[in-house]
């Protein structure tokens, strides 16, 4: 996150999830976190959603995973 580029799209903070990216308030990148596992569900993706997406902990924005995905027409 500290990369000028990165775009914050989700955020949950006390299972409470708080939409950032326009895909996000539409419903369709999602995410649940039950303190133990956190799940992410992007729906109908599009060509421009191809890119990388870190999932970060805590406000120093520690990387736990970090994927490549490449979405096709």
């Amino acid at each position: 996150m500290r990369n000028a580029r990165c775009q914050l799209e989700v955020l949950t903070l006390a299972s409470v999830q708080y939409m950032y990216s326009d895909r996000a308030r539409e419903g369709y990148i999602t995410i649940q976190d039950d303190n133990r596992t956190v799940s992410i569900t992007m729906a109908d993706l599009q060509a421009e959603d191809s890119g990388i997406y870190s999932c970060v902990y805590g406000s120093n924005y520690v990387p736990l995973k970090t994927i490549s995905l490449n979405v096709y027409k």
